[in-house]
This record gives C-alpha cells, structure tokens and sequence, in this order.
C-alpha cells in the first residue's frame, strides 16, 4: 500500500478541530497494546498496523479515520476523572469483584456509548463506525458484548449471528443490553458508573475475563474530568440519539402494517408459549428415549462444527487450503458496500485523472512571480526541444533532394540511392516520461536561511508542472525511511510542501521508479536530493542499470558538490535561480534520448 501517513495526518487534524471546535494533535505512532490511543489532547494512532490488517488501500484509508473518530469521540464525551475510577473501583473490590475486569467492562461499555453519540450528533460518521465494527468482528476483535454495546452501529444480522456465538444465558443478555442502552442516554456519570457496576456483576462468573479481546484504544482520563460544557454536550447528544431512535421504531412500524404487524405479534406470543411448556415438559421427562437425545447430541454436535464458536472470539471455518470462509467474504462485501458511500474508494475526474489522496490535505505551497515564468520557460524549452526531433532525415533514398554524399559516390559505386527524405518519425513523437525522487529525510529540515526542504518542494512544483505544460508525463516519488508514489502518470499535481523526517534510503524509490519507466520510449529519473544515500552501493547499481537500459538520471544537488553515479548534475541553492542551468541540462539529457533511440531505430 502507498498511503502518505503525513498527509493523513494533516487531514484528520483539520476534521477533528472542525468537529469539536478545538485543536487536537494526532500522531502516528507504533503502539505495542493497542491501535490507538488518547490522553484527552492528543490521539496517537499506529496507522502502519491498521493498515496491515486491511485488504487495500481504501479499507486502509477508511478504518484510520474511523478509528480516529472514535478518539475524537472519547475527548468529546467522557467526563470520567480518576477519583471516579478510583471510588467505583473500591466499591467493586468491596463486593467481591475484580477492580481490573471492572475497567475492562467500564471500557467496553463506554467505547459503545460514545460511539452512539458520536454518531447521532455527526451522522456521517455512523457508516465510518458501522465500517469499523464490521472490520473488527471480521478480524475476530469483537465478542458478543463489544457488539452488544454497540446498537444501531452494527447490522441487526450480524448481532443475532454475534449472540449465538457466545455462552450468556438469554435472560442475563436480555437484561444486558437494557443496562447498554440505559448507560448510553444516562447523563449522570455517577449513576453511569453504578449501571457499569451491575453490568460487571451480573455476568462476573460468566465471562473470560482473561481471554477478553484487546481493546481497540486506551484512554488516559485526566484529573479535571468533564465540566459544564461537556455536560451540556453529552445532553444534547442523549437527546438527538433518543430522536433518531423514535423515528426508527415509527418507520419500522410503518413498514410492519397495522394487522399483519398484530398476527405476527400473536403467532410469535402462541409459539413463545408452546416453547415454554415443551420446556418444562423436557425438565422433567425421564422416560426421554435414547434415540431423540442421541439426535439431540448429534445436532448439537453438527452446530457447533458448522458455527465454531469460542466463549470471547470467533473463528471462522475456513478450507483446508486457507480461504475465507462465505461468512468473512460477506462481511467483505458489506465493507466495500461502505467503502463506496463514504467515498473513500479513488474516484476518476472530468479530466479522467485520478483524485490523489497524498496530496489533498498537505500545507499549500506558494510560488513567486519569477518562479511561474521558470514553469513557462522550462516547457517551452522541452517543447522547442521535442519539435526539433520530432521528424528527421532519411537517408539512401531513390527520390528526394539529392544526398550530395551520395551523388558523389556513385561514380565508384553505382549506388542510385543518392536522395533522401523528411519523414515524420512516430517512435519521437511519443510521451516523454519523468519520475521525480524527492528527498524527505531529518538532513532536508536544514539550511542557511531556509530549509532544504522549501526549496526542493518548490522546484519540485516547478518541475512537474514544466513537464506536464510541455505535454509530457511524470511521476513523483518522495523517500525517507520508506518510499511513497505521492503521484503517478495519471494523477494530478497540487502544489504542496513536505514534512521531512527518518533516515535517507532511496533503493526502494529507484526500483519503485524503474517499474513505472518499463516500457516507456523516453524515460528520465530527476533526483533532488541534499546529501548521500545509506543504501548507496544498491542505488547505484541500480542506477547504472537504468542507464544500460537507455533511462537517462539526473541529479538535482539542493546545495551539496557533485556525487553518485548520475549521468547529469547540477547544484542549486535557490528554486527561483535554477530554471536556466535546468534548461541547458535536459537539452543535454533529450538530445542524448533521441540519439539513443535514433541508433537504436537503424
């Protein structure tokens, strides 16, 4: 996957202060518990591990920023401080009761609480929670209570499979899923905190505590806890979830039918009742025969392999050869279905080039007056240049201007292909094809009296948009730690500036760049760069691959003297000074391609 976690990050910084008014810095971070994780001021996400457990790109995309939503919704609406925790917990070690499998069924309790609210106050984000809880379940994260906890955010279907996954006796769920619902629309946190209590005991010696699946987050409640605006907040979203509710339960009965609604309510009431009475006759039946509980058993047995089902997980049948299972592929589908809703699946424009995420959310990136004409005068240069070899001169011909060469040769060799002619070429005519490899290590934060980076990002803009004016095609790369395609072929390009960070490795982007090239009549790897590589001896083995291989390399020196294996090199020290050296040199690199390709044709 090519996700750019820093434009991800600005994103998500800019959403979370639009939806609660106040800034809040998120981080991607490596996590060793946990997915995620907030203090009440910042929300740190191990973006990278997400996206391991997603099947592509848009999943990828879809699962960080709802989780991310779910933080923004723990800084929102829990109000709990540490006194609180503190005294519930006492109260449940009085009792007899665990105070660690207390905060664990608090914490559960509470991830579904703000998830509904969160949802009723921002109605789009309930697809991103619904998405997200699938997922889970689907990366077998959820059991039956971090499900249960969670009404309206998880299809009704689904739920009924999670219950019968799971030993609770029907009563206890039943009586379960009220105390759910009562602490979701409970404003008072005391009274929350007692609901949380009789919740944890009433299935204390029923659940595997130990085996409970990890939690997705983990809050650090702050000392101060909630406060009048908090409170204010939690009630209207109480409010706008029981609204929301209403109106389901009209639509439902409107949907269900005025007599149709009642047979159904009697039938179900006679069946109910005929259950009861096979079940007290069954309690007390000894002359039960062999057959019907050996049936019974073998039943039971048949169930348990078909539905495989643990007290705290699921696992899914699956073939021997390890396919998912139908159940996994449906879940699947019902995440691609909200893939498509949110818009996070990569849509084309009128302009049939793709919306690129990398970009979209990047500080904007300004250019002056000098460097909008180096744009102009760099794609006139490229054009005058590629007009210059769009067509050549055929020579050996047996009509056409006359070869004076030839003519004088034919006295001795009585060759008549003495003239020669102006034919259009095809092979010169075609794309030029660039890929820009940008340097975005620590060193590139550095310089005089700007920074490296400032500088490269703007030639970069410089750069592309030269290249694109001259109907060429490009590419961009940026490196570091890691590579990522921040723009392919057919993507389009916004001005934007880079955060550096990590160490200098440029081997994955050279390769990265060397499959765009495959296949291409003109290719050319501009690198921009202010310093030496740490993989060095395999970058420039892979350089003077692509070189045999006809794709000329140049490097671009943001203020260093001339190194590596690169064919052409030049030092700049200012993008505004650069675009004449610039132009003298990609003469020099589109005069060498077209020799290259003209031998290459004879």
């Amino acid at each position: 996957m090519n996700i750019d976690f820093d434009s991800l990050i600005y994103f998500l910084q800019d959403i979370d202060k639009i939806l609660i008014g106040k800034k809040v810095e998120v981080k991607n971070e490596f996590l060793t518990t946990c997915d995620a994780q907030t203090n009440m001021k910042t929300i740190k996400i191990d973006m990278p591990s997400i996206a391991q457990k997603c099947r592509n790109e848009s999943e990828a995309l879809l699962m960080i920023k709802a989780v991310n939503y779910h933080e923004l919704a723990h800084i929102k609406f829990t109000d709990y401080n540490k006194e609180d925790i503190d005294k519930a917990s006492e109260k449940v070690k009085e009792r007899g009761g665990n105070r660690y499998d207390f905060f664990k069924m608090l914490n559960i309790m509470e991830d579904g609480r703000i998830e509904r609210l969160f949802a009723a106050l921002y109605p789009k984000a309930k697809d991103y929670f619904i998405a997200k809880n699938i997922w889970r379940i689907r990366n077998h994260e959820y059991d039956f209570l971090t499900t249960a906890v969670r009404k309206g955010l998880v299809p009704k279907k689904l739920m009924k499979e999670m219950e019968l996954m799971h030993y609770i006796d029907d009563e206890k769920k039943e009586k379960l899923l009220e105390l759910f619902d009562k602490y979701t629309k409970e404003a008072d946190k005391q009274k929350r905190l007692e609901l949380a209590m009789e919740a944890y005991f009433l299935i204390k010696d029923d659940y595997n505590w130990f085996k409970a699946p990890e939690n997705e987050d983990n809050v650090s409640i702050s000392k101060k806890g909630g406060g009048k605006k908090k409170e204010r907040e939690i009630k209207r979203a109480i409010e706008k979830l029981r609204e929301e509710e209403e109106k389901e339960s009209e639509e439902e009965e409107s949907e269900g039918g005025g007599e149709g609604e009642g047979e159904s309510k009697g039938e179900r009431g006679e069946e109910s009742e005929e259950n009861k009475g096979e079940g007290k006759r069954g309690e007390g039946a000894e002359g039960e025969s062999e057959e019907e509980s050996e049936g019974e058993r073998e039943h039971d047995a048949e169930e348990s392999r078909t539905v495989n089902r643990t007290v705290n997980q699921i696992v899914w049948k699956t073939s021997e050869e390890g396919e998912e299972s139908e159940w996994a592929k449906s879940l699947n589908n019902l995440i691609d279905a909200l893939i498509e809703k949110t818009g996070e699946k990569k849509r084309e424009s009128k302009d049939e080039r793709n919306v690129n995420y990398h970009l979209a959310y990047l500080p904007e990136l300004k250019l002056t007056k000098k460097e909008e004409e180096a744009i102009k005068n760099i794609a006139n240069a490229i054009k005058q240049i590629r007009a210059e070899l769009r067509s050549g001169w055929q020579r050996g011909e047996r009509s056409g201007r006359i070869d004076l060469r030839k003519a004088m040769k034919y006295k001795r060799n009585g060759d008549i292909k003495i003239f020669k002619k102006f034919k259009h070429d095809k092979e010169r005519t075609s794309k030029m094809h660039y890929v820009l490899l940008i340097d975005t290590s620590d060193s590139m934060e550095l310089g005089h009296s700007i920074s490296r980076i400032y500088v490269a990002s703007k030639t970069l803009s410089i750069l592309v948009e030269a290249i694109e004016r001259a109907k060429g095609e490009c590419a961009v790369i940026k490196y570091s730690d890691n590579h990522t395609v921040l723009k392919r072929f057919n993507e389009r390009w916004k001005r934007v500036y880079l955060k550096p960070h990590g160490n200098t490795y440029i081997s994955g982007a050279l390769k990265e760049a060397r499959e765009m090239l495959k296949g291409k009549e003109y290719g050319c790897v501009i690198i921009l760069t202010d310093g030496e590589w740490y993989d060095e001896g395999e970058a420039e083995k892979i350089i003077r691959e692509m070189n045999k291989r006809g794709i000329e390399t140049v490097l671009v020196g943001i203020g260093i003297g001339e190194r590596h294996e690169c064919k052409h090199f030049f030092t700049i020290y200012d993008s505004r000074n650069f675009a004449g050296e610039f132009m003298r040199l990609m003469r020099k690199v589109v005069l060498k391609m077209a020799k290259e390709l003209t031998i290459k044709a004879m």
